[in-house]
Protein backbone atom coordinates (compact mmCIF):
# COMPACT_ATOMS: atom_id res chain seq x y z
CA UNK A 1 0.00 0.00 0.00
CA UNK A 2 3.19 2.56 0.79
CA UNK A 3 4.68 2.06 -2.67
CA UNK A 4 1.11 2.48 -4.41
CA UNK A 5 0.39 5.28 -2.38
CA UNK A 6 3.51 7.33 -3.63
CA UNK A 7 3.71 6.11 -7.11
CA UNK A 8 0.60 4.77 -8.35
CA UNK A 9 -0.43 2.01 -9.56
CA UNK A 10 3.16 1.17 -12.09
CA UNK A 11 4.39 1.04 -7.97
CA UNK A 12 6.49 -2.08 -8.82
CA UNK A 13 8.06 -1.12 -12.14
CA UNK A 14 9.54 1.78 -9.57
CA UNK A 15 10.44 -0.05 -7.00
CA UNK A 16 12.37 -2.23 -9.82
CA UNK A 17 14.20 0.41 -11.36
CA UNK A 18 14.90 1.61 -7.86
CA UNK A 19 16.48 -1.22 -7.05
CA UNK A 20 18.62 -1.67 -10.63
CA UNK A 21 20.55 2.06 -10.06
CA UNK A 22 21.37 1.25 -6.19
CA UNK A 23 23.10 -2.31 -7.73
CA UNK A 24 24.85 -0.43 -10.67
CA UNK A 25 25.40 2.42 -7.97
CA UNK A 26 27.19 0.00 -5.67
CA UNK A 27 29.04 -2.31 -8.49
CA UNK A 28 30.32 0.83 -10.73
CA UNK A 29 30.87 3.85 -8.25
CA UNK A 30 31.30 1.75 -4.60
CA UNK A 31 30.31 4.92 -2.17
CA UNK A 32 27.22 5.75 -1.20
CA UNK A 33 28.26 9.39 -1.86
CA UNK A 34 29.86 9.73 -5.68
CA UNK A 35 31.19 13.36 -5.46
CA UNK A 36 32.73 15.03 -1.71
CA UNK A 37 29.90 16.41 0.04
CA UNK A 38 31.96 19.95 0.48
CA UNK A 39 31.15 20.58 -3.42
CA UNK A 40 27.19 20.31 -2.87
CA UNK A 41 25.94 24.00 -3.84
CA UNK A 42 22.13 23.81 -3.43
CA UNK A 43 20.86 24.38 0.48
CA UNK A 44 20.02 20.10 1.38
CA UNK A 45 17.91 19.66 4.25
CA UNK A 46 18.23 16.45 5.97
CA UNK A 47 15.19 14.98 7.99
CA UNK A 48 15.21 11.35 9.87
CA UNK A 49 13.08 9.82 12.51
CA UNK A 50 15.11 8.27 15.42
CA UNK A 51 12.43 5.34 15.24
CA UNK A 52 13.16 4.80 11.40
CA UNK A 53 13.17 0.90 11.12
CA UNK A 54 15.53 0.86 7.93
CA UNK A 55 18.83 2.82 9.93
CA UNK A 56 19.16 -0.75 11.88
CA UNK A 57 22.03 -0.11 14.39
CA UNK A 58 23.96 2.96 12.98
CA UNK A 59 23.26 5.96 15.18
CA UNK A 60 21.29 8.38 13.19
CA UNK A 61 22.36 11.83 14.67
CA UNK A 62 25.56 10.54 14.73
CA UNK A 63 25.53 9.56 10.90
CA UNK A 64 23.24 12.80 9.42
CA UNK A 65 25.64 15.29 12.00
CA UNK A 66 28.55 13.54 10.50
CA UNK A 67 26.95 14.26 6.56
CA UNK A 68 25.97 17.52 7.22
CA UNK A 69 29.24 18.88 8.23
CA UNK A 70 30.34 18.52 4.91
CA UNK A 71 27.85 20.20 3.31
CA UNK A 72 27.61 23.89 3.34
CA UNK A 73 24.18 24.48 3.18
CA UNK A 74 22.57 22.24 5.13
CA UNK A 75 20.25 21.50 8.03
CA UNK A 76 19.11 18.59 9.99
CA UNK A 77 15.91 18.01 11.36
CA UNK A 78 15.69 14.85 13.90
CA UNK A 79 12.38 13.50 14.04
CA UNK A 80 11.98 11.78 18.02
CA UNK A 81 8.99 9.58 16.89
CA UNK A 82 8.22 8.02 13.39
CA UNK A 83 8.72 5.36 11.14
CA UNK A 84 10.47 5.56 7.41
CA UNK A 85 10.60 7.40 5.93
CA UNK A 86 10.29 10.40 8.41
CA UNK A 87 8.52 12.97 5.88
CA UNK A 88 5.67 10.60 5.60
CA UNK A 89 5.07 9.48 9.29
CA UNK A 90 5.33 12.77 10.62
CA UNK A 91 4.29 14.79 7.29
CA UNK A 92 2.27 17.82 8.92
CA UNK A 93 5.73 18.92 10.94
CA UNK A 94 7.75 17.91 8.45
CA UNK A 95 5.67 19.87 5.52
CA UNK A 96 6.24 23.23 7.90
CA UNK A 97 9.68 22.45 8.77
CA UNK A 98 10.90 21.93 4.74
CA UNK A 99 8.37 25.27 3.79
CA UNK A 100 10.63 27.61 6.41
CA UNK A 101 13.68 26.04 5.05
CA UNK A 102 12.83 26.54 1.42
CA UNK A 103 11.48 30.14 2.72
CA UNK A 104 14.71 30.94 4.33
CA UNK A 105 16.65 30.15 0.70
Amino acid sequence: MFWRYCHGDDWESIVDNDTDIVIKHDKFIKNFFHKDLSQSQPPVMLSVSLEDEFIGTINAEETYTASLEKIPNGKLHLFPKGKHPAMLTNAKEFSDIAKGFLMDF
